[in-house]
């Protein structure tokens, strides 16, 4: 009962911030969250995508140790919150996919998670790139 009514509470806010279709940025799209909704997206390269509403971004790195450092810190992370995403692996690139499933929709847990995976990217590349200074994986 509880998870239909969270349901039907996203699907009207999204139906509400009708931005959400394909060619509007990032930051045109966050700045339509209502504040009352529990959901933030910072300015990034981040991509709201449709069918169910999602989450998406392509991670590019340089060299096959950086893109393995970052997706077994991704999966370290994903399994100490218990909260999932798609991940494709082509190449020396990784596609996260994110979205809460049982809303089919974009929740805070989402956008937490992306904040992370930016962050883990972040410190593989300041880490491997030999500032090893503070930069330890934590979350």
């Amino acid at each position: 009962m509880r998870d239909i009514k969270l349901k039907k509470m996203m699907h009207a806010y999204f139906e509400e911030t009708a931005l959400l279709n394909e060619g509007y940025s990032l930051q045109e799209r966050a700045s339509c969250i209502p504040e009352e909704v529990p959901v933030s997206i910072s300015d990034s390269t981040w991509e709201i995508v449709t069918s169910p509403n999602r989450l998406m971004k392509t991670f590019h790195f340089d060299t096959f140790e950086r893109m393995k450092t970052f997706l077994n810190e991704l999966l370290n992370y994903q399994e100490d919150v218990g909260h999932h995403a798609k991940l494709t692996v082509d190449s020396q690139k990784i596609i996260v996919e994110i979205y809460t499933h049982g809303v089919d929709d974009i929740t805070e847990l989402d956008t937490e998670y992306a904040v992370m995976a930016d962050a883990i990217d972040d410190d593989t590349s300041n880490f491997l790139s030999g500032d090893k200074g503070e930069n330890i994986f934590v979350y």
